[in-house]
Order: C-alpha cells, then sequence, then structure tokens
C-alpha cells in the first residue's frame, strides 16, 4: 500500500496538542436499545503521528445543529501540512457551531493560508529582531 495513512487511537486528548481536524457527527451505536449518538471526533498531531479520539456526546436527538468538519491545517506543500489550531480552540469553535441554528454560521470562515503566511512573517520578523507597528 503506497502513500497508506494510519491513523492511532486514544482515549483523551489535552486543550492545548495541535489539532488538525475535528468533526461533528451522528454514528449508530453497538449496545442493543442504544440509538443513535451524536460523537465528536477529533484528530491530534502526536509526534508526527495522527491520532484520533471519539467522545460521545448524547443522544443525537439532543442536537439541533447539523454535522460539521473543523479544519486544523493548511497544506503547505503536497502531502505536507502545518496545524495552526489546537483542541481547545477548535472545541470552542465546535461548541458555537453547535449552539447556533441550523443553517446559521456564528462567524464567517478564515483564511488559513493567509494566516500561514502572516504566522511565518512574525515568525522571521522576531528572528531577525524587526518590529511590527501599525500606524
Amino acid at each position: 500500500m503506497k502513500n497508506a495513512t494510519i491513523t492511532l487511537a486514544t482515549d483523551a486528548v489535552h486543550d492545548d496538542e495541535p489539532c488538525f481536524f475535528l468533526t461533528e457527527g451522528e454514528r449508530n451505536t453497538d449496545i442493543p436499545g442504544g440509538g443513535v449518538r451524536r460523537v465528536q471526533i477529533i484528530t491530534v498531531i502526536r509526534d508526527d503521528a495522527k491520532w484520533k479520539c471519539v467522545v460521545d456526546l448524547g443522544p443525537a436527538e439532543d442536537f439541533e445543529a447539523e454535522p460539521f468538519g473543523l479544519q486544523g491545517y493548511v497544506e503547505v506543500a503536497p502531502g505536507r501540512f502545518e496545524v495552526l489550531e489546537t483542541v481547545g480552540r477548535l472545541r470552542l469553535a465546535a461548541r458555537e457551531m453547535r449552539s447556533a441554528k441550523p443553517h446559521e454560521r456564528p462567524y464567517d470562515p478564515q483564511d488559513l493560508r493567509a494566516g500561514l503566511e502572516e504566522t511565518a512573517s512574525r515568525r522571521l520578523d522576531a528572528r531577525l529582531g524587526r518590529r511590527r507597528f501599525a500606524i
């Protein structure tokens, strides 16, 4: 299998970990009578490997929001990614999206590529000792 990606499983993630992707959706349970559950799937990066954590949020009928996914990375080259977000920040954004009415977004989507370029520029300025200011 060429270019296969292995994702490892974990039971817990921390708010300060780099978050590659966060998605919320519905999943059937294997438990008889368990019904459909709302789950949050968080993919983090640990030691250059993807780890996935599945969090059960409760019965699906308790949630009005549609399933969604939040990307925490940008592609910097083919097959190379830089993770810009943390688990805590994407969990906060997910909570806001979950509390919004269906078909309503609480904020405009951000341009992640422009944010990555701005971050790289700020790092270079800091390394070279240049100060940034606005007029």
